[in-house]
């Protein structure tokens, strides 16, 4: 886990026993044994734009990801890793292909993370950030979720669009909000544009705008809605069924941000408290 110490949020990336949070300071933290670590501080200072981590089993090494806004609108955003076992943050030399349109990043195939990107033109697509090697690249979205006059993918008029992980398949969750309906796109065929298939669609629960925060093994998708004067609830819905469920959980609703499948790990954290 990853720990902010100032506004205090959680992102969890991977199931690799660690959380991730994140703010003003940042810290590493392990639930199983009760042990964190307080990363040091990064050469680029301000907020960051999005954070994510994983283990990668080539390096044999803990790693998270820092995004940085570019300081002037046009220019790329900046990306900084931190090491685990060098205890120090770096700049990553790969320039990313756009901006990111939202936080929330994914852990697929080997440590590679998504998330929902867009260009300045318009564009959208799906930004993938490969930690292990430093690189960034690039999937298109649906071709009838893009302009057909043109191969530049231009946003089709959907409110939003969310990036998650089912199966180890990759998931795109497009909620119109116009019409009240979320469509699930599924990849059959990772990195192969042609194989996105539509999975299902999913209606508006009564009183409430919805958006995804998690799949669970059996598929059934974790959605949390606002009901409206801030007031939030969390939702499952099943595909089979078409039945949404009310989920309990001790705590405020409106403070989950995501969820994982949380593997347990003894991992030591070197000069842990």
């Amino acid at each position: 886990m990853l720990v902010h110490h100032s506004n205090l949020q959680s992102n969890n990336i991977g199931n690799e026993g660690f959380e991730l949070r994140f703010g003003q300071d940042i810290y590493l933290w392990n639930p199983a044994i009760q042990k964190f670590k307080a990363l040091p501080n990064s050469s680029r200072h301000g907020n960051a734009l999005c954070l994510a981590f994983g283990f990668f089993p080539r390096d044999n090494d803990y790693k998270v990801l820092k995004v940085f806004e570019g300081e002037e609108r046009h220019k790329p955003a900046e990306t900084e890793i931190y090491s685990l076992r060098a205890n120090s943050w770096r700049m990553m030399q790969s320039v990313m292909p756009g901006k990111i349109s939202y936080s929330s990043l994914e852990t697929i195939h080997n440590g590679v993370l998504h998330c929902c990107g867009y260009r300045e033109t318009g564009s959208h697509f799906i930004l993938w950030v490969d930690m292990a090697n430093e690189v960034f690249g690039e999937i298109k979205l649906p071709k009838c979720f893009c302009d057909q006059d043109d191969d530049d993918d231009k946003w089709s008029p959907l409110v939003d669009m969310f990036v998650k992980v089912s199966r180890k398949s990759l998931c795109l969750f497009f909620n119109d909000v116009s019409h009240g309906s979320m469509d699930v796109w599924v990849m059959k065929e990772y990195g192969v544009p042609e194989s996105w298939t539509k999975q299902c669609s999913i209606g508006r629960p009564i009183n409430s705008y919805a958006y995804p925060i998690g799949l669970m093994k059996n598929g059934e998708v974790v959605l949390k809605g606002y009901r409206g004067g801030g007031t939030y609830e969390l939702l499952s819905y099943d595909q089979r069924v078409q039945e949404f469920k009310d989920i309990r959980i001790h705590g405020e609703p409106k403070f989950v941000k995501e969820f994982t499948h949380y593997m347990e790990s003894l991992v030591l954290l070197n000069e842990g408290n």
